[in-house]
């Protein structure tokens, strides 16, 4: 037992110290392979969002074709809080790689209108999806 505890934070060590050297902080790694939490796109240096006339649930649906529809993946969705994580945008922005990845927020207005809101470490490629999305979702 004790053996794959040392492994483990041999591990975690390595991790660390890679991440360093690569110029990567925790909380980009965590962004890798948890995906973006509603926090790093409300507090996100810059963020686009637009209001529509549509509950969470229609704009939900509209949002993951829009994903799909910039032949990218939608990685990670949680209905619960509203959240759907986006990678792979390489083929339709190519100023980025395949693993950057796009955060994207409903927030409910009132009973007839929501917010979306989309967030990216590569702010350039924020702007792209922000405005093909709210376009699809004009539609």
């Amino acid at each position: 037992m004790q053996i794959f505890f040392r492994a483990f934070l041999f591990g975690t060590a390595i991790l660390v110290l890679s991440a360093s050297f690569y110029g990567c902080s925790m909380a980009s790694i965590r962004k890798e392979f948890a995906g973006y939490n509603r926090y790093d796109i409300l507090n996100a240096e810059k963020k686009y969002s637009e209001t529509f006339k549509a509950g969470p649930g229609t704009l939900y649906e509209k949002i993951v074709l829009s994903v799909e529809g910039m032949k990218a993946t939608v990685y990670s969705v949680d209905s619960k809080k509203r959240l759907i994580t986006a990678l792979r945008f390489n083929e339709s922005y190519h100023a980025c790689i395949d693993t950057t990845t796009v955060g994207i927020l409903i927030r409910p207005k009132d009973a007839e209108s929501s917010e979306v809101i989309v967030a990216s470490g590569n702010y350039d490629l924020a702007e792209f999806v922000a405005g093909k999305l709210f376009e699809d979702l004009k539609k």
